[in-house]
């Protein structure tokens, strides 16, 4: 197990996407009059989650820079604090706030991919002597007894 900031793995991101799509659907539904208000409350409740969630990331990077920042200030100048400031600027944000949409997308392709091959692969014929009873039927094994 890796880890990272809370809700920004590929559970997280799933979760979000999902809560975007809620109104949306709940919309096609209220036109269809098969929504109701409890069902806008719920849609509600997990929008109130993703802002907690969104609030939290944003609060946790905050903290960790402010930490990073007082740590380099007290560090020795030729200390690995010094060395992971340079190397790790802000240019490699961007690619860490885009690696969990990235491998949602992956894991979402490899799902349609697999789903599509399993459909692919064709059945085992049944022999030509098979009749539809037999194939509804059970078989008995030797010595068991049917019951009706």
């Amino acid at each position: 197990m890796a880890a990272g900031l809370p809700s920004t793995g590929i559970g997280g991101i799933f979760y979000l996407l999902l809560v975007l799509w809620m109104p949306l659907r709940e919309l096609h539904l209220t036109f269809q009059g098969r929504s109701s208000l409890a069902r806008w409350r719920g849609i509600a409740m997990h929008w109130f989650v993703v802002g907690c969630m969104i609030g939290m990331i944003f609060g946790q990077g905050y903290l960790m820079d402010a930490m990073c920042e007082w740590l380099l200030k007290i560090s020795p100048l030729d200390s690995s604090w010094q060395l992971a400031s340079m190397l790790l600027d802000d240019a490699s944000s961007p690619a860490f706030a885009l690696t969990p949409f990235v491998l949602l997308v992956l894991v979402l392709g490899a799902v349609h991919v697999a789903r599509a091959m399993a459909h692919r692969q064709p059945a085992t014929p049944l022999p030509a002597s098979t009749t539809a009873q037999q194939v509804a039927t059970p078989t008995l094994a030797a010595g068991e007894a049917a019951t009706v």
